[in-house]
């Protein structure tokens, strides 16, 4: 009986630019842009993009993801956003808006709780697009082991809701 080569597989988000990889959208994550209920932005409706000029932000990391989709969206008028601290901890950061610290744009994953609570709100900006997408990914040439499928089966089913 011969032995299983590994399969390689991963959770990336983002695209994937290579001919020798196999991807698979498996859920769609959505950014908000969240404040503090008693920031100012947070009484207005939909907000235009330069409302948001001169604003406090608090952002991921460079070179997150997050980070990435937040700078491309707010890319006509990021250099006139304050960023007023960087974090590689995005709970921190939705405690620190909880705080009125700043803006930030986040996994609305990471904020239901705090969403369905009141401690945050989603504050809709007009036609900035701020969602990515979680592929699965393998290399082409090789054969999913039986427990790399049992794993992307049970990801695919628990991700389904969410997509």
């Amino acid at each position: 009986m011969q032995a299983e080569r590994p399969a390689y597989l991963a959770v990336v988000e983002g695209r994937v630019h290579s001919p020798e990889l196999a991807t698979r959208a498996v859920r769609r994550d959505a950014l908000v842009l969240i404040a503090a209920p008693d920031h100012p932005l947070s009484r207005r409706g939909r907000l235009q993009l330069a409302d948001l000029r001169g604003q406090s932000f608090l952002l991921r990391e460079p070179g997150s993801g997050t980070r990435a989709l937040t700078e491309a969206a707010l890319a006509p008028l990021f250099d006139e956003i304050v960023v007023a601290l960087e974090l590689d901890q995005p709970e921190a950061i939705v405690r620190l808006v909880e705080a009125s610290e700043g803006l930030t744009c986040i996994s609305e994953t990471i904020v239901t709780r705090q969403l369905q609570e009141g401690a945050v709100c989603a504050l809709p900006l007009e036609g900035v697009a701020l969602a990515r997408d979680f592929l699965m990914v393998s290399l082409r040439r090789r054969h999913f082991t039986p427990t790399m499928r049992a794993f992307a089966t049970l990801l695919i089913e628990a991700w389904a809701g969410a997509t």
